[in-house]
């Protein structure tokens, strides 16, 4: 397992449930709470939500990382062979080859990247979900240590 890709995936998983909560927070009518609303409400309310997501995910979550790590496995090795065939494209997580990017924004080269079906053993997710995921990792990859 490449620890690299793992940690993008469930970091991924992790902004995805902030993203499906985020709305459910949004509805809530804080004005009359404790807290009373105001503004340092409106501020943190987005990082508390995130919090939470992380926190789902950091308790099993709902099985999103491991369909996502998988895609984003088959998606590296598609991006390797077509590198190494002189395509001139790779993927995070492997090494570019010399002179391209780490994720080509060409469409030609998203579409051989990614399985036609968006990603057959991933549980049906789609292919945005996979591109979204592949750049992340990116991303990711491209942060100093």
């Amino acid at each position: 397992m490449d620890p690299k890709i793992w940690e993008a995936a469930k970091k991924f998983e992790a902004m995805a449930i902030g993203q499906l909560l985020a709305p459910m927070f949004d509805t809530v009518d804080t004005s009359h709470s404790l807290f009373g609303g105001g503004e340092a409400e409106t501020t943190w309310k987005p990082m508390l939500v995130d919090a939470i997501g992380k926190q789902i995910e950091g308790h099993g979550g709902f099985g999103l990382a491991q369909p996502v790590y998988a895609a984003m496995l088959r998606a590296q090795e598609a991006g390797s062979r077509q590198a190494s065939a002189g395509s001139g494209v790779a993927l995070a997580g492997g090494a570019p080859a010399a002179g391209t990017q780490a994720v080509s924004t060409r469409a030609a080269d998203k579409s051989a990247a990614i399985p036609a079906d968006g990603a057959q053993a991933g549980g049906g997710l789609s292919r945005r979900v996979v591109q979204s995921a592949q750049l992340h990792v990116t991303e990711q990859s491209r942060k100093p240590r």
